[in-house]
């Protein structure tokens, strides 16, 4: 057996030659852990010690090869991965974890044997749920498998009867799941003749423009904090009509690159402005652009690297990190 550093609450002794351990502590309950357990074992089930004060105890603690399993979460709305949800392995022992920003797990400690993989419905965002799961065979022995599992999106149980003259609609957003502070395409498709279409926001009314037919759409900034949200999109006419609007709002660059070799800088925003400018200790470069979206511009500056910060409309996005090299400096 490999030494072992072994705690319990506050207390850690090491393991002996043979595995064995002494431990002096204050009367009470506690739960044994394992800081510096091998990656390639696990402990087989929680053990828990009654500690008595100036008593002994003799405890077996049984261990075996563990290994890890990949998953990705996904949402069964868009098939795209679902940022920092749950999702846990049931089998031998169950274990759960959270995804990261792109839905990705790995679920470490467990055991060779058969396990139920599922999306774990504490941590999902409100109103989706869990798809059953899949079985996924696991092995120490064998290289670490990579599985899928989805989580359902809210239910969306429209029943519309048409009938000539009635209005009604349907509103969707590209993307479903949109960076927090970037620009989102609403879409509204409508049955009958609607004297205005529009997003129904807190702040006020923002109206979709007429397309071709009963199209509408708009491009939106949506100040919206990171998260599962549900709007409305209504039509007014000859009655009104309202639908809903699902987003799940994430964290993350509102510009791209986050990089750049200068002197000459091109950044793409998720978002249109009318005027943006990289600064760095107290100068201002302005950068050029024809749609709002792509901004160009150079950066006169000696040789070296920089941290300047994006500027939007007076607005800071972050910094952003610049190198130039001497060969393609202005003097």
């Amino acid at each position: 057996m490999t030494d072992l550093r072994i705690c319990l609450g506050k207390t850690c002794e090491t393991t002996d030659a043979q595995g064995r351990y002494r431990l002096f502590v204050a009367p009470g309950e506690g739960a044994l852990a394992f800081p510096n357990l091998p990656a390639t074992l696990a402990l087989l089930g929680e053990e828990r010690v009654q500690v008595t004060l100036n008593a002994s105890l003799e405890k077996n603690l049984p261990f075996a090869p563990a290994t890890t399993l990949a998953v990705q979460v996904l949402d069964g709305g868009n098939e795209q991965g679902l940022a920092f949800a749950g999702v846990c392995a049931e089998g031998l022992v169950k274990r759960c974890t959270r995804a990261d920003a792109n839905g990705r797990a790995l679920i470490g400690g467990l055991f060779r044997g058969e396990y139920r993989v599922y999306a774990d419905p504490r941590y999902l965002p409100e109103g989706y749920r869990q798809e059953g799961g899949v079985q996924a065979q696991v092995d120490p022995s064998a290289p670490p498998k990579a599985i899928q599992v989805v989580a359902l999106p809210p239910k969306r149980e429209v029943e519309v009867t048409y009938t000539a003259g009635r209005l009604s609609l349907v509103a969707t957003a590209d993307p479903t799941t949109p960076i927090a502070g970037a620009e989102v395409e609403v879409k509204a498709l409508v049955q009958g003749e609607a004297d205005q279409v529009f997003l129904d926001l807190p702040s006020g009314p923002v109206p979709l423009a007429r397309q071709e037919g009963n199209y509408y759409t708009a491009r939106i900034r949506l100040t919206l904090p990171p998260g599962f949200h549900t709007l409305s999109v209504k039509a007014r006419g000859q009655g009104e009509a309202e639908a809903p609007l699902f987003l799940q709002v994430v964290s993350g660059s509102l510009y791209s690159p986050s990089s750049l070799e200068g002197p000459k800088v091109k950044i793409a925003l998720r978002f249109r402005a009318t005027q943006v400018a990289l600064t760095e200790k107290g100068q201002s470069f302005a950068l050029k652009s024809e749609d709002g979206y792509t901004w160009t511009g150079e950066v006169p500056l000696s040789p070296g690297r920089y941290t300047l910060l994006v500027l939007a409309d007076g607005e800071r996005l972050g910094q952003l990190d610049l190198a130039i090299p001497s060969e393609s400096a202005n003097h």
